[in-house]
């Protein structure tokens, strides 16, 4: 008898994964010691999908939906020095449907960031992150609000450009249509001068390159220099100034430049609830327009942490010459329901009006996840489930945009 029903296929596919996973355990027992403060961790995820629009066909074009292999191998390397950390990150993943391979995807995320204080009062930091995909958001899973609030602390609004994991749907939002090969990657560098207790100066530039396959997008590369002062009134509460100039350039020889001034502050307004934002001008040769941003996060308890965001400003498209005027709110909650039991949702909603043609785009997004930790051995070596839904919806003034696209996974990570 040959089963041929998708659903039955999806099952056996899931139930095959968790056999095979459950059976390899002992193969995960190895374990790499730390050796003169350097730790490597290897993972390999496996999961079953479905999509049910792999392509993100518009309205009035064929959809191609159907169920999807996925299967990942990262690398992740740190080295701890007194003064000194280095980190090295890998991961590559491929995307084969049930259907046809001529839509299968694969992708690819390297990250390395160098991080040296050099006295009390002096520190460094410096990162490079290349990433290749074809599916926007795809490399980014649920965020973790107490690392991505860290990050925050650093790069403002900008964590979710450097760090995608911690705004999955920002890279469906102001992009070109359609799905097609995509490169990115961009070296950012900061330097931070401590001149007391309570002011600091630093100093930050980044240099992107980004490649593209699809006609209608440009190749693109962008500088991007800024300076910003802290003053630290207290524990609580702290004050910034800053200065940004960013500079894009295209393969056709264009080039668009847009300045930024914002004054910003940072505060605990409780022991559990932290504010961050800032309140500044875009300058660019077209228009100008104020840039705001503000975040709020809640650690309602030990166990449950919320954020939202609100986002304000006129940024440069990188995949066409193009300034998108666009606002954004996201939303994060974490929970961890039993000791092996973590929760997850996430929300996004955004608008953007694309400055040369009047375009103006509508993306909403939602996900949720849950995942669970089956075996963890006193080593770290762990095998962990996950059951996750993501959901987006573009709707645009230009009917060829549109799209909406739901996704299901299924699927179990081993590391050691």
């Amino acid at each position: 008898m040959i089963i041929r029903h998708p659903v039955i296929i999806f099952i056996i596919k899931v139930s095959a994964v968790f056999l095979l996973t459950i059976t390899s355990a002992s193969a995960y027992e190895i374990e790499f010691p730390p050796i003169g403060g350097l730790n490597v961790k290897l993972l390999g995820r496996i999961a079953e999908g479905y999509n049910n629009n792999i392509t993100f066909a518009s309205t009035g074009e064929d959809k191609i939906e159907g169920f999807l292999t996925t299967t990942e191998l990262g690398l992740d390397m740190q080295y701890s020095g007194k003064r000194r950390v280095v980190g090295l990150n890998g991961l590559a993943g491929w995307q084969i449907p049930t259907k046809t391979l001529a839509v299968a995807n694969s992708y690819q995320n390297i990250v390395f960031s160098f991080q040296e204080e050099f006295s009390e009062y002096d520190n460094i930091s410096l990162n490079n992150n290349f990433t290749h995909t074809q599916v926007p958001g795809i490399i980014a899973e649920d965020a973790d609000l107490i690392e991505c609030r860290k990050l925050e602390e650093r790069f403002g609004r900008d964590v979710g450009k450097l760090y995608p994991k911690c705004n999955k749907f920002l890279g469906e939002f102001g992009r070109y249509t359609g799905r097609f090969n995509s490169y990115s990657n961009t070296i950012n560098f900061n330097y931070t001068r401590e001149f007391s207790e309570r002011v600091n100066i630093g100093t930050n530039y980044s240099y992107g390159q980004n490649w593209f396959s699809e006609v209608g997008t440009q190749d693109s590369y962008n500088n991007t220099i800024g300076i910003n002062a802290t003053f630290i009134q207290s524990i609580a509460t702290a004050f910034s100034l800053s200065y940004r100039l960013s500079n894009s350039s295209y393969k056709n020889g264009g080039d668009i430049s847009t300045q930024s001034f914002s004054v910003g502050m940072r505060k605990y307004i409780t022991q559990r609830i932290y504010f961050s934002g800032d309140l500044g001008m875009n300058f660019t040769s077209s228009n100008d327009a104020i840039s705001i941003w503000a975040s709020f996060t809640d650690e309602i308890d030990e166990k449950t942490v919320a954020a939202i965001s609100y986002n304000k400003e006129i940024s440069i498209s990188s995949d066409r010459e193009e300034l998108f005027n666009n606002w954004l709110i996201t939303g994060n909650l974490s929970k961890q329901f039993l000791e092996n039991l973590r929760g997850s949702l996430s929300g996004f909603y955004g608008q953007g009006t694309f400055d040369s043609t009047g375009i103006k785009d509508t993306l909403t997004g939602a996900s949720a996840g849950l995942d669970y930790k089956f075996w963890e051995n006193k080593k770290g070596a762990n095998i962990a489930g996950r059951l996750g839904y993501t959901y987006s919806k573009l709707d645009s003034t230009d009917e060829t945009r549109g799209y909406d696209r739901g996704s299901l996974d299924i699927g179990f990570t081993a590391g050691f």
